[in-house]
């Protein structure tokens, strides 16, 4: 209710009073320069076709990736539960019906124009629209991130996800025209609230490297403090207009979404704790040996290319003053979730720090390009990072293939089992427990890669039987929790009379109640 009453105020607002109408043609047009650039097209087709090549395994895979089990079967979107209004209605017109259907690879098809259009974007805003090649492949980092592709591997959210990183950059469009930036600030974080929230952090990241370069540029103290107001303003307003307006509030609870916050000395704790939390995964998830590397080398740069940076500024000042900006990014590319109660920590939590690989290899371009040695040395950095990111796409979309095929044989080898145990003229009910651990022939990727796999929650495990026409009422099936950490409901399952123990699975069961345990049998070296 809420939400469509802001959508309507915002389009009253534009649509008929005279200032909005000026700041709404204003806004247009400047959008229009930006995307009607001679080279704007086959910029993005370039883009795209990078994207479709990187994530070409993946497509091929066509592997339901957690909520995707579940939305397969029933069809519900359930994004209005977490406030994600935009991702909700653009889906009925994704798929043409309110109840969603699988429609890979179209879906897919979607993310990658979308993905194009943000690294655009974001190539366009910190290049001043002088775009070049290296800088282009620079921008798609964001998109190539070990932490992205499994953003990608959703196919049900993936274009929300993309969509939510494009809202974030669109402000920084409009820097020109502080009115403009005030009004699509709030709308695009607003946006970025109700699709997926774990962008939020990526406007924070592109405000303080915003203040960055006005301070490089000799601006006015006076000028840089207004515009770090006005952004520090815009983005506590939106948030806050979000939690107490638009935020689901039943769903939004402290109790079952964590995102409750701490306030007085607790808060200083808690921020503490979840960056700890938030640094670790980051160490432990990213990439290679190969991407690494060369992400430390576009990282040196960073400061290095501040020197060369054409400015009044002293050299010394440039790099102490990069270095401290460097961190401040690191440091507040968790976004919001910094002073929740219950800091997520995914995938999606990452999208800031993705953002943030893509923004200092572009520019480390943007200061490095006008050199020839410097320019090289930057352009074997980036290309060499991307080369990695694209194989490391590659890789992981082909250990999702690896992966599926395992996970089918052991439920296939599971449905037969049950089907000989079951009676299927009476009413059944099951729990599914373990889990199937990772194919052998994936050594290689778990060993290079931080890769994961081979766990299926057992709340979706339920959808799995179903998927075969096998009919059961699931136990259990509000709680997410390991069993391990349900003792009493345990130690009930396990009670029951052993059916069958075989290599893959034990099955327990006694008068139309079954608990099945699956195995992790994996090959000692």
């Amino acid at each position: 209710m809420f939400y469509f009453i802001t959508i309507m105020s915002f389009w009253l607002f534009f649509w008929y009073s005279k200032k909005g109408k000026e700041i709404g043609h204003s806004i247009f047009e400047t959008a229009r320069n930006a995307f009607t650039d001679r080279n704007a097209l086959k910029y993005l087709v370039a883009l795209a076709v990078i994207f479709f090549i990187a994530y070409w395994a993946l497509f091929r895979a066509n592997y339901e990736h957690a909520d995707d089990i579940r939305r397969c079967y029933s069809g519900h979107k359930a994004w209005v539960g977490w406030s994600r209004y935009v991702s909700e209605i653009l889906a009925v017109f994704l798929h043409t019906n309110f109840f969603i259907n699988d429609i890979s690879p179209v879906i897919q098809l979607w993310t990658i124009a979308i993905m194009a259009v943000f690294s655009y974007s974001l190539a366009y805003i910190i290049m001043d629209g002088k775009i070049t090649k290296l800088s282009l492949l620079a921008s798609s980092f964001a998109c190539l991130s070990p932490f992205f592709f499994s953003n990608v591997a959703y196919k049900f959210d993936c274009p929300y996800m993309a969509l939510a990183m494009l809202f974030g950059v669109l402000p920084f469009l409009f820097l020109n025209n502080n009115l403009n930036f005030i009004f699509m600030s709030f709308i695009s974080l607003l946006l970025v609230c109700t699709s997926y929230q774990a962008a939020n952090s990526i406007y924070i990241i592109l405000a303080i490297f915003s203040a960055f370069k006005m301070w490089l540029q000799k601006k006015s103290w006076k000028e840089i403090g207004i515009f770090t107001v006005t952004s520090i303003v815009c983005y506590c307003a939106a948030l806050i207009y979000f939690r107490i307006v638009l935020m689901n509030t039943f769903e939004g609870t402290q109790v079952s979404r964590g995102t409750g916050i701490a306030t007085g000395m607790s808060a200083l704790t808690m921020i503490k704790k979840n960056f700890c939390e938030y640094v670790v995964a980051v160490n432990a998830g990213y990439g290679n040996l190969w991407i690494r590397i060369f992400t430390a080398f576009a990282v040196v740069l960073f400061p290095v290319s501040a020197l060369f940076h054409q400015s009044e500024r002293k050299g010394v000042q440039k790099i102490l003053m990069s270095v401290a900006v460097l961190a401040g990014m690191f440091a507040l590319s968790f976004g919001a979730y910094l002073v929740l109660e219950q800091a997520l920590i995914g995938s999606r939590t990452f999208m800031g720090f993705d953002l943030l690989i893509s923004l200092i290899a572009i520019y480390d371009i943007y200061n490095l390009k006008n050199n020839s040695t410097t320019k090289k040395i930057a352009g074997t950095v980036i290309v060499c990072l991307f080369y990695g990111l694209v194989i490391g796409t590659t890789v992981y979309g082909n250990f999702i293939q690896k992966q599926k095929d395992y996970e089918n044989f052991r439920f296939t080898i599971l449905l037969q089992d049950l089907s000989k145990i079951v009676n299927p003229e009476v009413h059944n009910s099951i729990y599914i427990g373990g889990i199937t651990g990772m194919a052998g022939k994936t050594r290689m990727e778990q060993k290079n890669y931080p890769v994961g796999g081979g766990t299926v929650s057992p709340v979706l495990t339920q959808y799995l039987v179903r998927d075969w026409n096998m009919d059961f009422e699931y136990l259990s099936e509000d709680s997410l929790e390991e069993l391990d950490l349900q003792p009493e409901f345990k130690k009930q399952l396990t009670d029951l009379p052993l059916l069958l123990d075989s290599y893959y699975h034990a099955i327990y069961g006694k008068n139309n109640q079954y608990f099945v345990y699956l195995k992790n049998p994996q090959i000692k070296e």
